[in-house]
């Protein structure tokens, strides 16, 4: 009979560890949510009542609530109330732990605001416990929402100047509305060198969001990118985002604009070795390009960034919008095509090679030759020498040179297609006759080297 007694008992017990395990569950999830922090601001229209803001903000379990609507207006130190218009209202309620206040000011007599004050759901005497409350709570509405942002950095400007809206900037949590207060001191301010270069310099270290960091870098003047204190701390800044994407919708957002001063592209280029995405740093080289004065040289850098490109395919994009230049210079395409040699997909380097070939009316360079050497795919070698071959009053040099490098051609039926094009071409005269038969002798067929050699003999007729 005890053994019954001893199951009843493990069955009692088992509902009531469980329901306790589930319970602490359920305290833990509670706990966890409770301490999210963040806010919300949401705007409602009564065609009655007018439009009315309600703002939430959280952190822990401190909550706070503020509705408003229509004209209110703070104390210049943002100690009080100062106004509050007619049909217009402020209520503000905090709660914290166990304890909750709450304000609602009202319009009263010649706009003085009227302060109703209830502490724990009681009403109380706005006394200078409930001032003190006021002047701590205001600053932190301001601060987590960007509320007045406008005015409020007009205000710190005229009392404390630049120093004092930064020191009021570091104050500030949100990234979001650290960003809005710089834009507003980039509109109001209109800071000179000096001053642009250190905000500048104080966005990379306060605001930590990539997105944010963003905005604010494409809202900045221009001038930002030609000073050497303020270039400087721009790429500084600029080397702060971590994402690829940002830093280059930051860096492209200066090259929708007009033409910039040379130094300016430098600047960017500088801002943009951080970049580690080939796909980004390429689309940003391409929007510089094109947007590069054409009478210049490209500046310098971007022969640097150039190198930092690993994908064949990415390179090949940024070297052909470079190359399409209309006043491209010979050192310029040297740099270009010694650059394209790091092209190991033969593919893309003979599709640059191509295009260059029939695009251009200028003589090819022997850096053109040289990068033509490094294509080991005998097709594709064949493709871009015909392209040579093709262009309009061959020279003998120019077939000269076509067939030095026609002897890296490993193929018998590559090579006397080419050899059948160029003599098509070309007459075959004394001046190029043996370096055409060198190239002949290399066809092992001797079929196919008799076919090349028969449009030699018929060439020019």
């Amino acid at each position: 009979m005890a053994q019954p007694q001893r199951s009843r008992m493990r069955s009692k017990a088992f509902p009531i560890m469980l329901g306790c395990f589930l319970a602490l569950i359920i305290i833990m999830v509670w706990e966890a949510a409770s301490s999210h922090a963040g806010y919300s601001w949401s705007s409602e229209f009564d065609s009655f009542s007018g439009e009315v803001h309600r703002i939430r903000i959280r952190d822990g379990r401190w909550r706070l609530n503020v509705n408003f609507k229509g004209d209110v207006e703070t104390t210049a130190d943002e100690r009080g109330i100062a106004r509050v218009g007619p049909e217009s209202y402020l209520e503000i309620e905090e709660r914290r732990h166990r304890e909750r206040f709450r304000l609602k000011a009202t319009p009263g007599i010649d706009g003085e605001p009227e302060i109703a004050w209830f502490v724990n759901r009681e009403p109380a005497e706005f006394d200078a416990a409930g001032r003190d409350w006021l002047e701590q709570i205001l600053p932190r509405i301001y601060r987590t929402t960007g509320l007045d942002a406008e005015a409020r950095v007009g205000r710190f400007l005229a009392a404390t100047g630049m120093a004092g809206v930064l020191a009021e900037i570091r104050k500030i949590e949100s990234d979001q509305v650290q960003r809005l207060y710089y834009q507003e001191v980039l509109v109001q301010a209109e800071p000179t060198q000096e001053e642009l270069a250190s905000l500048v310099r104080h966005m990379g270290r306060d605001i930590g969001s990539d997105h944010e960091l963003r905005q604010l870098l494409s809202s900045l003047p221009a001038e930002v990118l030609v000073g050497e204190s303020s270039a400087n701390a721009f790429v500084a800044t600029a080397n702060s985002i971590g994402s690829d994407f940002e830093l280059r919708q930051a860096l492209s957002g200066f090259l929708k604009g007009p033409v910039l001063e040379p130094e300016a592209y430098e600047t960017l280029i500088d801002a943009a070795h951080s970049i580690g995405s080939d796909y980004d740093l390429a689309g940003l080289l391409i929007d510089l390009i094109a947007a590069y004065p054409t009478d210049l040289a490209l500046p310098r850098g971007v022969s640097h960034a150039l190198k930092t490109i690993n994908t064949d395919y990415e390179l090949r994009k940024v070297l052909a919008v470079a190359l399409r230049r209309p006043l491209v210079q010979a050192e310029e395409l040297d740099t270009l095509l010694a650059a394209s040699q790091s092209i190991g997909s033969d593919y893309d380097l003979a599709e640059l090679l191509v295009e260059l070939a029939k695009n251009t009316d200028k003589n090819l360079p022997e850096s053109f030759f040289r990068a033509l050497g490094t294509v080991g795919d005998d097709f594709h070698h064949s493709r871009v020498l015909r392209a040579v071959t093709a262009r309009p009053d061959p020279t003998a040099e120019r077939v000269e040179e076509v067939l030095r490098s026609a002897l890296g051609i490993n193929s018998d039926h590559e090579m006397q297609q080419l050899l059948v094009d160029l003599a098509r071409a070309y007459p075959i005269d004394d001046r190029v006759r043996p370096a055409f038969e060198r190239a002949a002798a290399s066809i092992g067929s001797e079929h196919q080297r008799e076919k090349a050699l028969a449009a030699a003999r018929s060439s020019g007729d």
